[in-house]
């Protein structure tokens, strides 16, 4: 179960401060953040303030956290802000610099593809101050030249900027649009993909959520459901939801998931034995590229469990009545519950930094609910990219159940259609495709 902490340093005051107090502090400041990474979380939005004193002092702690920082620190690239990104590359350049370059390459693969964005980014940043951290240049240049010389000098010591730096603009222009080109091949090669791999043990790439819907079909004749389904008063549970994502899910026996909660929904993601959430390691860092939900819902609320009658009548179960907290639904107060970065796992890690961590840069979420034929409301999805740092996607359509039948029962429970059987029914759920995203 995840608790909530209160941070017991007061960040925004030190930032807001001269910078002395971060100087006479600095070593009991340092054994704070290290043991508190989740709390990069508060000081990366001083970096887009645009006063330089809260930008400097921010900074500052930054480079004062541990390795388990760094990821929460490259996703901070995802601000719109030139000067924010700018001082991101510093913070981020003070931490690779001084590692050992077999785990610098580790990191900067790592990192990078939070970075690209940059790449194509035009401004020139503020820099409000030099300082001996700081990457020294002459060029004034932009965020996209920044990130061009950041990647490349700490991806080879032969790196050679020297003609880069007497380029005029257009011609730096077309250097960087090269390489962000070719960036993402870079970053996801055989090589790359071998080093990480060496670094961690064996992980799922693809996890499917299945949820709790009991169905009182169960206890009627085989008949009986199948003359349900012909007459449309039929509606999927548990085990259609199981048979659905067996087709599509890579590795079923290890990688499809039943939840009763939005927690244990979340354990599933975080842990390699999610049944054990207090003892279990985490999944590998950004291991997990997609992960499918395949449960009932309407357009404010994903259920992770409930009931189907034996008319196809489908309930789902909601909080309870003490209010929202991680033991029901997905909703928008459940989301937001969860992105606390104060909110820790019974472990004692962060559970929203946690979250993040476990996502590969291009991860996505995909939401395979039935019964929400208005689509989910644009507040959960961005709610929930906010919480998970993926892309989001859904549809505007309700998800059709085709069981395939003979004269006396259900043969295949595994077809599924847009909207519509009669749109053309295929098992399985990837041959869907969501028409909304966030």
């Amino acid at each position: 179960m995840a608790q909530q902490y209160p941070s017991n340093i007061e960040l925004d005051k030190l930032i807001a401060g001269d910078g002395e107090a971060i100087d006479h502090a600095e070593t009991m400041l340092t054994e704070q953040l290290q043991r508190h990474p989740e709390w990069a979380e508060f000081v990366l939005p001083f970096l887009a303030s645009g006063q330089p004193t809260l930008v400097v002092n921010a900074r500052h702690l930054l480079t004062l956290f541990d390795e388990e920082a760094l990821l929460t620190i490259a996703r901070g690239f995802e601000v719109d802000d030139a000067s924010a990104r700018f001082a991101i590359l510093g913070v981020l350049w003070a931490h690779l610099i001084a590692m050992d370059p077999h785990d610098r390459q580790y990191w900067i693969e790592s990192v990078a593809p939070y970075l690209s964005v940059g790449l194509s980014d035009t401004r020139t940043p503020n820099r409000y101050f030099a300082d001996p951290e700081h990457m020294e240049l002459e060029n004034d240049y932009r965020i996209c030249d920044e990130t061009y010389l950041f990647i490349n000098r700490l991806m080879s010591d032969d790196f050679d900027d020297s003609r880069f730096a007497v380029l005029e603009e257009d011609a730096r222009t077309a250097v960087v649009q090269q390489f962000d080109r070719r960036s993402a091949t870079l970053f996801s090669s055989p090589a790359v993909a071998a080093r990480k791999a060496a670094r961690q043990p064996a992980a799922l790439a693809e996890l499917t959520i299945i949820t709790n819907f009991t169905t009182e079909f169960e206890a009627q004749t085989a008949q009986f459901e199948r003359d349900q389904a012909v007459a449309k008063k039929w509606a999927p549970a548990l085990r259609d939801f199981r048979a659905v994502a067996a087709v599509d899910t890579p590795q079923p026996t290890k990688a499809i998931f039943e939840v009763g909660s939005f927690l244990e929904m979340l354990s599933a993601i975080l842990f390699v034995d999610p049944s054990k959430p207090k003892t279990s390691a985490f999944r590998p860092a950004q291991s997990v590229k997609r992960v499918n939900i395949i449960t009932h819902g309407n357009p404010g609320l994903i259920a992770m469990s409930g009931t189907v009658d034996k008319n196809g009548g489908v309930m789902l179960t909601t909080h309870p009545s003490s209010g929202p907290d991680l033991l029901g639904p997905i909703d928008v107060a459940a989301v937001q519950l969860a992105s606390d970065p104060n909110l820790q796992l019974d472990n004692g890690k962060p559970l929203a930094q946690s979250l993040r961590d476990r996502f590969a840069p291009d991860a996505e979420i995909f939401l395979i609910a039935c019964h929400s034929a208005m689509g989910l409301s644009l507040p959960l999805m961005q709610d929930m990219k906010a919480l998970f740092k993926t892309k989001i996607q859904a549809f505007s359509k309700e998800i059709a159940y085709c069981p395939s039948l003979d004269a006396t029962h259900i043969i295949d429970r595994a077809f599924t259609a847009i909207e519509k059987c009669d749109n053309g029914s295929t098992r399985g759920y990837k041959h869907l495709v969501p028409d909304r995203t966030v």
